[in-house]
């Protein structure tokens, strides 16, 4: 009973889509107008909307400093008041995941994402080793992660009606 459809908000016409009971969204908020965006959502769910959107993590701070900024979209807080101004009232939670992974593979995963250099990556590395957040397991290198994400779902009525606190 699911329909994934793998495709930017801004290229879905709402009639394509129909009606939809659940719609969800994660870490995809780097839109121009994300009002639309979030209006052509409202506008297709039936039942639910949940939104899974970064808050945080332990190494915003030292990437920072590494590699300067790096423009992750609209912060969550913008979602959800975008959503409140739209008329919603929008239930709000922030989730924790603290977890491990191979050093490795996280370098490669924040040089991609932050387009780090071989030296900034070696200076993160470096970092890690020095804060005691890389560990041995198995025979490898792995790295202790804290993140924290924010869910934003906003509940409807099966007639597309808005429940609890919207209004």
């Amino acid at each position: 009973n699911i329909n994934v459809i793998q495709r930017r908000w801004e290229d879905v016409d709402p009639l394509e889509l129909g009606r939809c009971d659940v719609v969800t969204a994660a870490y995809c908020f780097q839109m121009d107008d994300i009002e639309s965006a979030l209006a052509k959502m409202c506008s297709v769910a039936a039942s639910a909307l949940f939104l899974l959107h970064f808050v945080d993590h332990d190494l915003q701070r030292p990437l920072r400093e590494i590699a300067g900024d790096f423009e992750a979209g609209p912060d969550y807080l913008c979602l959800y008041n975008v959503l409140y101004e739209m008329g919603h009232r929008p239930d709000l939670e922030i989730l924790c995941r603290d977890y491990e992974i191979p050093l490795d593979f996280q370098l490669q995963v924040l040089g991609y994402s932050h387009d780090l250099s071989p030296e900034h990556r070696a200076r993160l590395r470096e970092h890690l080793e020095a804060q005691g957040k890389v560990c041995r397991r198995d025979g490898s290198l792995w790295v202790r992660r804290r993140y924290r994400d924010a869910l934003i779902s906003i509940h409807f009525g099966g007639n597309g009606a808005r429940q609890g606190g919207s209004r």
